[in-house]
């Protein structure tokens, strides 16, 4: 196991289970410090980053729109329903 059962899952638990409602308070109230992490990201994204690796970052976008998303939930939900 990456990580021992008693040692550090309780202490991780905690840990992710803080963040992950900072990061949600943050995104309910329209918080600045999300703001800022999706300028960051948007700036490591567009400047940093090689243009294939962007690419597929874009394609990530298209997810957005439920005409897309439904068929593609349907056709991975069709291939794992066979295994």
């Amino acid at each position: 196991m990456l990580i021992q059962p008693d040692k550090l899952r309780k202490l991780l638990i905690l840990i992710f289970s803080a963040l992950f409602l900072f990061l949600a308070i943050q995104i309910r109230f329209d918080m600045l410090f999300m703001h800022v992490i999706d300028n960051g990201a948007s700036l490591v994204i567009q400047n940093l980053m090689p243009r294939g690796v962007q690419n597929w970052i874009s394609l990530g976008g298209l997810f957005a729109h439920y005409w897309i998303l439904v068929p593609a939930m349907v056709f991975v939900s069709s291939l794992l329903y066979e295994l």
